[in-house]
């Protein structure tokens, strides 16, 4: 059945702004267990700083960096990955999750809900647990909900955006990691 959609602006407004800001975890993505360097990073979420860690001092030259969560060690540059605890000067963590920008109702039927996709990374220095940086990258915007569509009673679609480019999580950390001169921290 083809359902038109109803253009009712308070509706939409007050559901936009009860959930724009609402970042859902789309995680279960964080280990629980140790890294490639045989240690548990999730303390670091709690402030508990990794005591064998080195000193972060921020300035010219490589600081050796962890991920965990979201952030796939396989995207980072091998020559930042820390080699040893004792070399490890930053961790960075990463959650993927979702936002809620639109919901469209068709009435008296079906529902589109369209969501950009969020990624928030918080850089610690490993030795104190103390966030460095945090930033939240949103993706572009989903698709643009149809001036109709057809629906299952009840039924709700999800129109998703793609992810944010790891790259782009890569190029932030790159400031960090190989020292300011090619950061500007914004």
């Amino acid at each position: 059945m083809q359902i038109k959609k109803v253009n009712n602006w308070a509706i939409l407004l007050a559901l936009i702004a009860a959930v724009s800001l609402t970042l859902i975890n789309c995680g279960g993505k964080n280990p629980t267990g140790p890294t490639p360097l045989n240690v548990d990073l999730s303390g670091i979420l709690t402030g508990s700083g990794i005591p064998d860690a080195a000193d972060y001092i921020p300035g010219p030259g490589l600081h050796p960096i962890a991920v965990f969560g979201a952030i796939p060690t396989t995207a980072i540059p091998d020559e930042w990955l820390a080699k040893s605890v004792s070399t490890l000067e930053l961790v960075a963590h990463g959650i993927e999750g979702r936002l809620l920008i639109e919901t469209c109702t068709y009435f008296p039927y079906g529902t589109i809900q369209r969501y950009s996709r969020v990624f928030k990374v918080d850089l610690y220095a490993a030795k104190s647990a103390v966030i460095v940086a945090s930033e939240t990258f949103i993706s572009a915007p989903p698709p643009e909900c149809p001036s109709s569509d057809f629906f299952e009673p009840g039924e709700v679609k999800m129109y998703l955006a793609d992810p944010v480019p790891i790259q782009t999580i890569v190029d932030w950390l790159e400031g960090f990691v190989t020292g300011p001169e090619s950061h500007t921290g914004e």
